[in-house]
């Protein structure tokens, strides 16, 4: 599991889509399908024992290279290992 991969008191920062990026007004690129798309509240579940520090949805504007460029609705997670 993604927590594991992070020792106690260490930060993960990471960034998902959500599944409203296949619906909403977004750009087409990231997963085709919204079982490989990860909602809020699964990414609070996922890490319920763990501190927090941010977990939101957001819709951003990425430039991340020639494939993953444009409009998308995403999860931004900021969590803190072992520190609940």
């Amino acid at each position: 599991m993604l927590k594991n991969s992070v020792r106690s008191g260490g930060w993960l920062l990471a960034e998902w889509f959500r599944p409203a990026h296949l619906t909403g007004p977004y750009d087409r690129m990231g997963p085709s399908r919204a079982d490989r798309m990860v909602p809020v509240d699964e990414v609070r579940r996922a890490f319920a024992d763990e501190h927090l520090a941010s977990v939101e949805a957001v819709d951003v504007h990425l430039q991340e290279g020639p494939h993953l460029t444009g409009d998308a609705a995403v999860v931004r997670g900021i969590v803190q290992a072992g520190a609940s």
